[in-house]
């Protein structure tokens, strides 16, 4: 998934994986094929403050301030993707992709043939890992 800074989006980052093989299979044989979708855009986090002072009505009132923070959340992608997050109201990371496969059914279970990992997620600023411009 793609990264944000302000309103400003970085990477793309995230993709689901790619894997080309050539395999031998007999006829009757079963393949079980995953395929692994891209992560999330990233959701950046929110920061809420709210503020009571001394007023001349009531002025032996404390000063309080009270701090609501919610982290931002960017899923990975299926299977397997790495969540990607954002702290504050500035920037997010999005979420990676989850990996592909093949496996083979045997009399044993399910016996991976080959398995690509998915793309990282995307970072917020360029040249950053999974940001744009080379990151």
């Amino acid at each position: 998934g793609s990264g944000h800074l302000y309103d400003r989006i970085g990477g793309g980052g995230g993709g689901g994986a790619y894997v080309e093989v050539l395999l031998l299979v007999t006829p009757g044989e079963k393949l079980e094929i995953t395929v692994g979708s891209g992560g999330s855009g990233g959701v950046r986090g929110l920061r809420e403050e709210q503020r009571e002072a001394p007023t001349r009505e009531n002025p032996n009132l404390a000063a309080v301030v009270s701090v609501n923070e919610q982290e931002g959340y960017a899923g990975g992608g299926y299977p397997g993707g790495g969540t990607g997050y954002g702290g504050n109201e500035v920037w997010a990371a999005g979420g990676g992709g989850g990996y592909s496969m093949v496996q083979r059914h045997t009399l044993s279970g399910l016996v991976p043939l080959v398995i690509a990992g998915g793309g990282g997620g995307g970072g917020s600023r360029n040249g950053v890992p999974g940001g744009g411009m080379h990151g």
